[in-house]
């Protein structure tokens, strides 16, 4: 196969016909780049691309250190935290210092803080930085979708409606319910979706069973998951070997291109799920 040398290594990976494999870095502070350096540095050379999410931090900033140090970065642009043309110029920035990559987020609800902005939407952003002048057009926009949403009608709604706006890929929240997931993926494979734009299946390392509690409904988590943390002799090391589980049998699942690894954000986890879930030397 022809690889396109101006192309994201993620944009390749997804075309390559292996699975994609992509992680996600939170920072934990304004100024966290020690710890930066430590996961760039210990991550598996399998690893296809890190999603840096804001957590209340330049995202932009980070991407920026993270490919100073050899890593691909997704840019996270998150709709509650600027209006369109604060997120037109982080993503023209972007293209301008080399980063191929940019994920459409809702944003947090951050109640009783700074106000949201909320101009616009993840899908119309994807729309609107694939439509725009310049190389912005040119990144591999990505956009998150709800396989946990019911009526499942709904959730194919909002990822045609991503698919239709331009998305260049598609990212699950945190899978907990394989029926609800292949469920789901049965739907998105008779319409066409799957077939269309690459899928990659979030598999999220509970730490606690009150973690688990807390987003029991909103992530569709089933009691047989609360139940196995809280018989567990150490909830974090039992919720990081389900992860790994639902790892596998996510990449089993027809019409998945690629895993999106959300651990504690250690290196050496990534490194140990995609061991464990059987995929490429980590």
């Amino acid at each position: 196969m022809v690889q396109d040398a101006t192309a994201s290594k993620l944009a390749r990976a997804l075309r390559s016909g292996q699975p994609a494999l992509v992680a996600e870095w939170v920072p934990a502070a304004a100024s966290d780049t020690d710890s930066l350096k430590r996961f760039a540095a210990a991550l598996p050379p399998s690893l296809d691309a890190v999603v840096v999410a804001g957590n209340g931090v330049s995202a932009l900033a980070y991407s920026i250190l993270l490919a100073a140090d050899g890593i691909e970065p997704v840019l996270t642009l998150s709709t509650s935290d600027r209006n369109r043309e604060a997120l037109l110029s982080d993503a023209r920035g972007a293209t301008l210092l080399g980063i191929k990559n940019a994920l459409c987020l809702p944003g947090s609800d951050r109640s009783g803080e700074t106000a949201a902005s909320f101009d616009v939407d993840p899908t119309q952003l994807v729309q609107l930085l694939k439509s725009s002048d310049g190389p912005v057009s040119a990144l591999l926009v990505g956009a998150e979708v709800y396989p946990q949403v019911r009526p499942l009608q709904l959730a194919l709604i909002d990822a045609r409606k991503k698919v239709a706006a331009g998305a260049g890929f598609l990212i699950t929240q945190p899978v907990f319910d394989m029926a609800a997931f292949e469920e789901w993926m049965a739907a998105v494979r008779e319409e066409g979706i799957a077939g269309h734009v690459p899928i990659l299946a979030a598999a999220h390392a509970l730490t606690s069973a009150d973690e688990a509690i807390a987003s029991q409904r909103r992530r569709r988590i089933p009691d047989e998951v609360i139940a196995r943390l809280q018989g567990a002799a150490d909830a974090a090391a039992e919720g990081f070997a389900l992860c790994a589980e639902l790892a596998a049998r996510l990449m089993g699942v027809e019409g998945v291109r690629g895993l999106y690894i959300r651990s504690t954000g250690r290196a050496e986890e990534v490194a140990e799920i995609i061991r464990r879930a059987g995929l490429r030397s980590a």
